[in-house]
């Protein structure tokens, strides 16, 4: 294991290098502004879905029991959650988000900061994934969901904080620094539009698709990471590790969203039977259909 103050004291890029390589540090400047606008779109997208999942008219109960809305062709799941069970969702995001930055600060130093990136991704990605499952189970899922996404957003900050700086010259570090953070500002202001306009459809019932969207959007962003990782010189044994488990992570959700886009293609008629099978195996994964 070598020494981490060496490490920190010698960054991987030198003011004087001059090697094409060295344009990597805009494509991980690019990779850690979309890192960082997902994980503040699907922290805002909590505060809009909620609005829409929880049920206009509950009394004072906290039933898990979800209730099917039928009009027209919308189908919308709603939950029996008064206003203080929809605080403790909200706010036991925080509970995750407060020791992810302490912890994350020594893992990012004990492992790196492109593993640590994408495993706090890969805690903020899965979480959306599962949301609508996690709402139908009960309260209780839906909490640990939050617990994890706010964990994973936390070991986000510092991971990306040190690739910068490893990755980056001294007359630019400032620049890129600004440009991987400014997704924090990017991220809730694409949510506020797209989330709404998503929540008030009837695409894949509502609010579900808001977080499968997001979902999707991490699940792309881990490939392209692992991509970029496997052109760098920043591979560690936990990196590899995490490397071999993400191809078969993607499959999983791949094969989950999946399912339900194509209960969705053939029940709103959509796609013929045959159709949906085709596309499927062609873009998600053979075990659907």
């Amino acid at each position: 294991m070598p020494d981490q103050n060496l490490i920190e004291k010698q960054p991987f890029l030198r003011d004087n290098d001059n090697s094409r390589t060295l344009k990597i540090r805009y494509v991980i400047t690019f990779l850690c502004f979309v890192g960082s606008t997902l994980i503040y779109a699907a922290r805002v997208n909590w505060s809009i879905a909620i609005l829409y999942m929880a049920r206009q008219e509950s009394d004072n109960t906290n039933s898990t029991d979800s209730e099917v809305n039928e009009g027209s062709s919308q189908i919308v799941y709603t939950f029996d959650w008064n206003m203080k069970t929809q605080q403790i969702i909200l706010g036991s995001f925080y509970c995750g988000y407060s020791v992810g930055p302490i912890l994350g600060g020594w893992l990012v130093g004990r492992f790196g900061g492109f593993s640590m990136l994408m495993t706090g991704i890969l805690f903020t990605t899965f979480p959306m994934l599962v949301t609508q499952f996690a709402a139908h189970f009960g309260v209780g899922f839906v909490i640990l969901t939050r617990i994890i996404d706010g964990f994973g957003q936390g070991i986000a900050y510092p991971a990306n904080l040190v690739l910068i700086r490893n990755w980056s010259k001294a007359d630019e570090r400032n620049t890129l620094l600004a440009i991987a953070f400014s997704g924090c500002s990017v991220g809730p202001i694409l949510t506020s539009y797209i989330s709404t306009w998503l929540c008030s459809s009837e695409f894949m019932g509502g609010w579900p698709s808001t977080f499968y969207l997001y979902g999707t959007i991490g699940v792309v962003w881990c490939v392209v990471w692992c991509i970029v990782g496997s052109k760098t010189n920043m591979q560690s044994n936990l990196q590899a590790g995490l490397l071999n488990m993400a191809p078969h992570l993607c499959v999983l959700c791949m094969t989950v969203i999946g399912g339900l886009l194509g209960d969705y293609l053939i029940s709103h008629d959509k796609l013929s039977i045959l159709g949906t099978r085709r596309l499927l195996n062609t873009f998600c994964t053979h075990k659907t259909c």
